[in-house]
């Protein structure tokens, strides 16, 4: 897994390159499909238990329901 972290100004970028079967548990095509279900939960734990969390779309902090999150569509050029 590769990431890194930008400030700029006021703003805090981060950018994160995994592979597909890291994230999908086997490897895939993402072309071959119409779209892909994403959930993005940034932790805040330094070893003592969660003290809070921010999240992209429900389905990760409380429970886990992964038809809560959102539908990103492939952009095929």
């Amino acid at each position: 897994i590769e990431y890194a972290i930008k400030r700029v100004g006021n703003k805090t970028y981060y950018e994160l390159k995994m592979p597909w079967a890291q994230i999908y548990g086997k490897p895939i095509n993402p072309m071959s499909k119409s779209n892909l279900i994403f959930s993005m939960l940034i932790n805040e734990n330094d070893g003592n238990g969660r003290r809070g969390w921010i999240e992209y779309c429900p389905g990760i902090g409380g429970e886990k329901f992964a038809n809560l999150f959102i539908k990103v569509p492939i952009i095929k050029k």
